[in-house]
């Protein structure tokens, strides 16, 4: 039967059904193949057809097919643009098959589908929304759907989403009814409560973590959905019997195919570089091509009157005219097309294939303890990682290592930690009295969570011990106050406990598991921590929370959750506590809990400086607080609650204000401290790459103390480094004129101050809190907040929501300077997916940020080996295959013009159809395979100890490419006329043996030339020789002999190339050796005078290092030139980056090398 439920504004509205019916949804079936057996050459073609380069080839290609106009074969352009679309195609397609083979299996895998009061087997694609369906353990979810009952006794389930995130720790949602008994009296009962109820849902999005509905009963009953209650299709039950629901989402509409979308697509410098490159050599050439059409015509004037000149006028030979001047410069461009390559964009797609490759097996950048390799997640911006100017990072788990200890805590305006008894912080017993001294810096532990070793925490704990079991009740005010501290500590949280069974399996499946699951870190080291002191959570279901303490265990009432968000930056829970009262107990950052508490000044004001001197340790802080609630206010309250809960439109909004009505007036228990240690290698990471020029920024939600700290002890600031800072207090948050004098006059003091420190050539730093950040980063202000950034050579914004990180690497990004984020989580995406290159980490948080990346590391340190090493290797040599690419083909293609020349401007081709066609497939594209895939200018050891090398791939901007480029046109353009005429003028009159020789077998000559020079040019410029190179090199250039031989004998057996036969006999003639050979030295000797005058009177520092590794034996790599700080000592950046260990007492010093170079 035909169901009409139906997508609305508000979301869709999902009768449940449990008979058969077709929904007006799209069904289950999914199709991720591009093509079928119809459609794949039509639309196979057309995508390959969006590439401009292609197009231009099709062009010429048609043009060669009209009889009488083109002077060469159509195969020579028809044969290499074959070979192009095919090799794509079969590519395309063999990843298609394997596209419906995968989408063949997934769409006939069976599931139980509820019919009547009794499961029956359908087949996925045959699902409907609204189906209720079965699952049971270790199966997957065939579509989105909202749980309604579990076979847990809880009413809980456990799925794993690594299908969908990446992550295999097991996630934790719950059904909407609860109760369940047997399955088969779960089914009646079931099918009873369901009987004419409806599901209402959001609209479907791709949001993976985001869900709001309804369920309706018939009875009119409303129960709200969140993302709890909902299993994303391809989420695996764990340690569940079975589950049932309702198909939510089917097909092309559940939230994983909604994510399957292609990632925002980002070109590199290079390749922008490449195209205008691409349009001014297609504008010369149409541009020669007409002058040569234009003098062509003129030169026929002159010759008309020869007898052997004259034509009939008519196609396709003309007398002068306009008509003539036009097919005689299109004819020019079909000669010269192959000044663009057309293997250019092929070759360059197959050599970032191969260094992904190489990227992914570098074991250097193999994390053993998480056996996780480098992943490269696309193929387009290699070189790019050779160009970045700003790193842009994360703080938490990108930096540090996001396993948290709980070091301390203040309560009640005392301090508690490890060493609160040996008096490490200023004072005897702070606030012990009430009194005002300022907080120390906390003696950093080694232990976990040594919060437990507080001597003066425990003996409060024991003294609520003693009470509880004396007289059942406290009395001394601040036991009371610990004793609220500690057990909000362990309410307010999403915390659970992991059964015992499930803990044995996940042991013997080899994955480390402690007792309690969360989804944040802080709350896990939080609920750790305080179960060391004796407040211990033994288990929590949907509304119910047990916790063991001095007063025994003790059960909880949950009776509302207010989660945590970036954008409230808190959380909260009510509970109704044994003792029938209902308390709130509220955990967030200290800008948005203490305004909301009413404790005395002088409490708020000792914690605050807790709070700073914990922040300048490094520590990651949390206010606690709590009230007391009647039952009329709650009552009162919770009605608007469970409508907000209901609401289809602005649900969250809605939670949100009634949060804000709840949410004050609270008691300010205390704080926390919680540390979480830099990754190994960090300081090293981060110096190097400011020795290499690179601005490095942290983008942190973390306070600016606690930021601060982190950049210390990550070398991003120094002790003795002058930081301008901007506080949220600082700028005024309004749009009033006077407010913006304000604001303008504040601004451009900083900015006076920056230069200040910037003339005295003093390095800086620059720190801005995410509330003075909103305000700079209006129109009006955003040019000023760049100007100071640029000045300063480290920049940390704290506090920062997801949208700024995004906001500030998109406004850096549009300087023009080229950017790279990282980040290890899901508040990392934009910012990752806004940069020109994003790195994401997989830690702790997930692996949202690595899906949003372009390429995935286990660790921040492993980024100054990837943009040091791989990064440069990638830019020198994409561009080299970009600048070769034109070369050798102008190289080959220009002497078509210097014998127009001599043939009265004619379109006369000078090579045969066979050296047309192979030349870019057969005889020059190999070489340029291992040169772009092999090829080291310097040892990757030099690079790590000299950073500075970097620089020289980072500064290189479009005028240094198109000096480049001037140079390497230079060459082809020489090389061309060298090729050209020196077997010209050698053979002028005969081939030495008395016989004239034709222009075919000139040809043949010159085209031998070109491919040996090409080849030798490249051969020149490499300097990193493996068996492959010399294999691919010489081997091209042995074969083309083979090749050549071959089309000169093959004329009276195939009928082909006749214009070739017998060219082979150059062979036996010194002559012909003599011509290659003087060739060849005439060509490079240009190089090499070139390079030499480069190398001697405008050396850079690849120059420099080149012949100091030389010096050493040619394969040593080069110590560092400079006086190594003491925070980065050599081996110790060798050690970071995991790189060779063999000695370096070989290498020379460098007064002795300067001594050697001089003499």
């Amino acid at each position: 039967m035909k169901v009409a439920d139906a997508n609305t504004a508000g979301g869709r509205s999902v009768p449940i059904q449990v008979t058969d019916h077709t929904s007006e949804h799209c069904n289950n079936l999914v199709r991720t193949a591009k093509y079928s057996i119809i459609s794949f050459i039509p639309v196979n073609l057309f995508n390959q057809f969006q590439r401009v380069a292609n197009i231009y080839f099709l062009f010429i290609a048609i043009l060669q097919f009209i009889p009488g106009l083109s002077p060469t074969h159509w195969s020579t352009t028809v044969a290499p643009l074959v070979g192009v679309l095919t090799v794509n195609a079969v590519k395309e397609g063999y990843d298609d098959y394997f596209r419906h083979k995968s989408d063949k299996e997934v769409n006939n895998r069976e599931v139980q589908v509820l019919r009547g009061t009794a499961f029956v087997r359908k087949l996925w694609k045959e699902l409907q929304v609204g189906d209720i369906i079965r699952i049971h353990h270790s199966e997957q979810a065939p579509a989105d759907i909202a749980i309604l009952s579990s076979g847990h006794e809880e009413s809980i389930a456990y799925v794993e989403t690594s299908n969908l995130d990446g992550e295999t720790a097991l996630k934790l949602k719950t059904a909407v009814f609860k109760d369940a008994s047997q399955q088969d009296q779960e089914i009646n009962d079931l099918t009873v409560k369901v009987n004419g109820a409806q599901v209402t849902a959001e609209l479907p999005n791709n949001d993976l973590y985001r869900f709001k509905g309804v369920v309706r009963l018939n009875d009119s009953t409303e129960i709200p959905l969140d993302p709890n209650n909902l299993i994303l299709r391809g989420s695996s039950l764990k340690n569940t019997n079975w589950v049932m629901g309702c198909v939510v989402y089917a097909g092309k509409d559940s939230k994983i195919l909604l994510n399957m979308t292609d990632a925002p697509h980002k070109v590199s410098q290079l390749e922008r570089h490449m195209n205008v490159l691409v349009a001014g050599v297609f504008t010369f050439l149409g541009v020669v091509s007409i002058v040569l059409g234009i003098v062509s015509n003129s030169a026929l004037a002159k010759l008309r009157t020869h007898w052997y000149m004259e034509s009939e006028d008519k196609w396709p030979s003309f007398d002068p005219s306009f008509i003539n001047i036009v097919v005689q410069a299109i004819r020019f461009i079909i000669l010269l097309n192959q000044f663009i390559p057309i293997s250019l964009y092929v070759t360059l797609e197959l050599v970032k294939v191969i260094q992904c490759y190489f990227l992914n097996v570098d074991r250097r950048m193999y994390h053993k303890d998480t056996d996780t390799r480098f992943m490269t997640r696309t193929t387009s911006l290699n070189e790019e990682l050779g160009q970045i100017q700003y790193v842009l990072s994360d703080k938490t788990g990108t930096l540090t290592q996001n396993v948290m200890e709980f070091v301390g805590c203040s309560i009640a305006g005392s301090v508690f930690d490890a060493n609160d008894v040996a008096s490490s912080m200023v004072g005897s017993d702070i606030g012990s009295d009430g009194g005002t001294s300022t907080y120390s810096k906390y003696k950093k532990t080694t232990g976990y969570h040594s919060i437990s070793a507080s001597k003066k925490l425990k003996k409060y704990i024991d003294g609520i011990y003693g009470d509880m079991k004396a007289s059942g009740s406290l009395k001394d005010p601040k036991r009371i106050h610990v004793d609220m501290f500690l057990k909000a500590l362990v309410l307010c949280n999403t915390v659970t406990t992991i059964d015992k069974d499930i803990q044995e399996q996940l042991s013997s499946a080899g994955k480390d598991v402690g007792q309690y699951m969360a989804d944040s870190p802080d709350e896990e080291a939080l609920v750790e921590g305080v179960s060391s002191l004796g407040y211990t959570l033994t288990s929590r279901t949907k509304d119910k929370v047990q916790i063991t303490c001095p007063a025994g265990k003790l059960e909880f009432t949950q009776l509302a959750l207010l989660g945590f968000s970036s954008e409230r930056k808190r959380m909260s829970a009510i509970y109704k506590t044994p003792e029938g009262k209902i308390v709130i107990v509220s955990k967030g950052a200290d800008q948005v809990m203490l305004p909301r508490c009413k404790n005395d000044n002088q409490v708020i004001t000792t914690t605050k400086n807790h709070l700073k001197g914990m922040g300048m340790s490094g520590y990651r802080t949390l206010c606690v607080g709590y009230k007391e609630i009647s039952d009329a206010e709650f009552n009162e309250w919770n009605t608007q609650y469970h409508q907000a809960t209901l609401s289809m439109e602005n649900r969250t909004a809605a939670i949100e204000k009634c949060a804000e009505m709840i949410e004050n007036d609270l008691t300010l228990l205390g704080a926390t401290a919680v540390e979480d240690k830099l990754q190994d290698g960090v300081p090293e990471t981060i110096s190097m790459l400011l020795e290499a020029g690179l601005h490095v920024w942290i983008l942190t939600g973390d306070k600016l103390e606690t930021s601060l700290s982190v950049a210390l002890s990550s070398m991003l600031l120094t002790d003795i480094m002058p930081v301008v800072i901007f506080r949220d207090d600082m700028l005024i948050d309004s749009d009033s004129e006077v407010a913006r004098k304000k604001n303008r006059e504040l601004i451009d003091s900083k900015i006076d101050e920056t230069e200040t420190y910037k003339r005295n050539d003093q390095k800086l730093g620059l720190v801005i809190e995410g509330g003075a950040l909103t305000i700079m980063l209006r129109p009006e202000y955003q040019e000023s907040l760049l100007k100071m950034c640029k000045l300063c050579n480290s920049v940390i914004c704290c506090r920062m929501s997801p949208l700024q990180k995004a906001e500030v690497t998109k406004l850096v990004k549009d300087t023009g300077s080229i950017t790279l984020a990282i980040g290890d989580g899901a508040n990392d995406a934009g910012m990752i997916q806004s940069a020109h290159v994003g790195v994401g980490i997989s830690g702790r948080e997930g692996r949202a940020a690595v899906l949003a990346s372009d390429f995935a590391i286990a660790q921040f340190r492993y980024l100054s080996r990837l943009l040091l090493v791989h990064g440069r290797w990638s830019f020198l040599r994409n561009r080299e295959v970009v600048l070769y690419a034109f070369y050798k083909n102008i190289a080959y293609c220009f002497p078509n013009i210097l014998l127009a020349c001599l043939t009265g401007v004619s379109t006369q081709p000078l090579y045969s159809a066979a050296f047309i066609a192979t030349h870019n497939v057969c005889w020059t594209s190999l070489p340029t395979l291992a040169n772009a895939t092999l090829e080291q200018d310097v040892n990757p050891r030099t690079v790590v100890n000299n950073p500075d090398l970097y620089k020289i791939t980072s500064e290189a901007d479009r005028k240094n490419f198109f000096k480049w480029t001037a140079y390497w046109l230079t060459s082809a353009f020489w090389h061309a006329m060298v090729i050209f005429w020196v077997p010209f003028l050698a053979y002028m009159n005969n081939d030495g043996s008395g016989k004239e020789r034709g222009m075919w077998f000139m040809g043949a000559i010159v085209y031998t030339c070109a491919v040996i020079v090409v080849n030798l040019k490249l051969a020149m410029r490499t300097r990193y020789w493996t068996w492959i190179t010399h294999f691919l090199t010489w081997g091209s250039i042995i074969v083309f002999f083979a090749f050549l031989a071959y089309v000169s004998s093959i004329w009276k057996s195939m009928d082909l190339f006749p214009e070739l036969f017998g060219v082979a006999t150059v062979f036996s003639q010194p002559t012909f050796w003599l011509v290659i050979l003087l060739a060849v030295v005439m060509c490079l000797w240009f190089d090499l005078a070139v390079d030499s005058i480069h190398r001697t009177f405008f050396p850079n520092m690849q120059h420099f290092f080149q012949q100091l590794e030389f010096l050493g034996g040619g394969k040593q790599p080069v110590s560092s030139l400079q006086s190594t700080p003491i925070h980065t000592p050599r081996q110790s950046r060798s050690n970071s980056l995991a790189l060779s260990a063999d000695s370096m007492d070989s290498v020379p010093s460098l007064p002795s090398v300067i001594q050697v170079i001089s003499s």
